[in-house]
């Protein structure tokens, strides 16, 4: 019998948070056979959630076979696994993977699924239209468990996307209040942003330096400003001056990690 190849992999998952309103992903290091790492991937979202999130995945499931054919994943279980968001979402973490289609014992259960938007926020109530919107991600912590949950808000097409960036984090999560902390102080305003290479930086008022959530603050700004393909560091000022001895603050390597 041939034996295993194993390694390590840190693998995206979907779970949901405590409401079981919002997708929450996490980071975990999981146990690879034969480099089929989305296997591992679907078998870890079975496997359930830690640290206080919800699973969506039936821990009954079980996978029977997942086979990857020009960009769309077939993933067949033995019975409805039920959290389809769930797999679509971890599937498509996987550059080669674009939609995702479910089996029951060999026979589709509903069409082929595309990666959704991931908890939408719009309270613009803007219609869909990629010439004209764009979603801004936005990172706040949970209300209700300790991790950090991605919001992507529509807002009109522009070109400050930082910018933009920032100020809807200073308008809060709107729907999602009550599940999603604000920890950017009320009475804060944005006095501008700049580039610096690949360094955003972001000036605000007083109110800031007096956040009750100081770290948690400067890192969800940190988690957004980092994800626009533009920035990967973030320095903050004050009124002009600089803040926090003027470190540049970079994205950790995997947000919710397990």
């Amino acid at each position: 019998m041939a034996v295993a190849q194993v390694s390590t992999e840190n693998v995206t998952l979907y779970f949901a948070d405590p409401s079981g309103t919002l997708l929450v992903p996490v980071h975990r290091n999981t146990r690879v056979e034969n480099n089929r790492v989305a296997t591992a991937a679907v078998n870890e979202l079975i496997a359930g959630p830690r640290n206080g999130l919800n699973r969506m995945v039936s821990a009954e499931a079980r996978l029977l076979e997942l086979r990857i054919e020009k960009g769309r994943a077939i993933a067949n279980f033995d019975r409805d696994p039920g959290g389809y968001d769930a797999i679509v979402f971890t599937l498509t973490e996987f550059s080669s993977i674009s939609s995702v289609q479910i089996q029951v014992n060999g026979a589709n259960l509903g069409g082929v699924r595309a990666r959704p938007i991931l908890n939408p926020l719009n309270p613009q109530n803007l219609a869909v239209n990629y010439s004209a919107t764009e979603f801004l991600p936005l990172y706040f912590p949970s209300a209700t468990s300790n991790h950090d949950i991605r919001l992507m808000r529509m807002v009109p097409k522009t070109k400050q996307t930082a910018q933009a960036t920032v100020q809807a984090l200073l308008e809060g999560p709107g729907a999602y209040n009550g599940l999603v902390r604000r920890v950017l102080p009320e009475g804060t305003q944005l006095r501008g942003i700049k580039l610096n290479g690949d360094v955003a930086l972001v000036d605000f008022t007083e109110p800031f330096a007096h956040a009750p959530e100081l770290d948690a603050a400067m890192r969800t700004v940190v988690e957004s400003l980092t994800t626009l393909k533009t920035i990967r560091g973030v320095q903050f000022l004050v009124e002009g001056n600089p803040f926090a001895d003027g470190k540049i603050f970079r994205l950790p390597a995997a947000i919710n990690q397990e």
